[in-house]
């Protein structure tokens, strides 16, 4: 790519690559297509799993490898596999079930595995707001704690504004210490192993590509989009981001509801001008 130092973007994608309502735009398709072909590569980070983005990927005609759940697992496109992965152990996934159910003890928990999200809350507004994200489809269960389900990659909760502060600042008391606890969204509150995040995955990314940390643009809006900013040689945040992120952007493009990725990879040399 001769008119840009960029090999590797990556993307948030709600709140970020999709638009408010969760759908992609013909410009920012554009400007990833565009930047495909002159050889960029594209990795989205996601706290979703890699079957919810697939009809994404497909859109975008985008292959490769992928960061979901929040940083948790580095996916391949190709196979559905993981290639790399950090799930809690059984006893800290016990610690953070124990923790949220003192906190929170009548709100859903989501327990995410690589290709399932499994809950044994009642159908309900968990199930309404992860659909909401393209998520697929709960697997209610009887208990959580079951020995027959995969070791979680990460557990998800989402209630009302004044619950989730609640939850988050209870959890940061009584657990915040051992693991990663963060608010991804103004809708979610989410437990993974320690030192989970999507920064560390992007650097894990980038040893195995052998791409430069310079090469790397990264974009996001969330609070869990620092560690990717932090880890990419130029970290964007976009004008709808949460306060907590923009210290750690060199810059802020538009928001996800007017082309904030296409107008800065335009920008940056990636793609055609929209």
């Amino acid at each position: 790519m001769a008119d840009s130092p960029y090999r590797l973007i990556a993307l948030d994608v709600d709140g970020t690559l999709l638009d408010p309502t969760h759908a992609l735009t013909p410009r920012t398709r554009s400007a990833i297509q565009s930047a495909q072909r002159r050889g960029a590569r594209i990795c989205l980070a996601t706290g979703k799993l890699l079957v919810s983005v697939r009809p994404l990927l497909a859109e975008l005609a985008v292959g490769g490898v992928h960061i979901t759940c929040n940083g948790a697992a580095l996916m391949d496109a190709a196979t559905g596999a993981p290639i790399a992965s950090w799930p809690l152990s059984g006893a800290q996934a016990a610690e953070a079930l124990a923790a949220i159910r003192a906190c929170a003890p009548k709100m859903g928990i989501a327990w995410y595995t690589t290709d399932a999200i499994y809950t044994d809350a009642p159908h309900g507004p968990l199930d309404t707001t992860l659909a909401a994200y393209h998520e697929p489809a709960l697997r209610h269960i009887a208990r959580l704690d079951s020995s027959s389900i995969a070791p979680p990659l990460k557990f998800l909760m989402t209630g009302d504004q004044p619950g989730l502060r609640a939850l988050l600042d209870g959890l940061l008391e009584r657990i915040g210490a051992t693991l990663t606890v963060t608010r991804t969204t103004s809708e979610f509150v989410e437990v993974m192993a320690p030192g989970v995040s999507k920064g560390v995955a992007l650097h894990e990314l980038i040893a195995r590509l052998g791409v430069p940390r310079a090469a790397v643009v990264a974009f996001g809006d969330g609070e869990n989009d620092i560690p990717l900013l932090e880890a990419a040689g130029l970290g964007i945040a976009m004008a709808n981001a949460m306060p907590a992120l923009l210290p750690y952007a060199a810059e802020t493009t538009l928001s996800n509801a007017e082309d904030g990725v296409a107008v800065a990879l335009e920008r940056l040399g990636l793609a055609e001008r929209g």
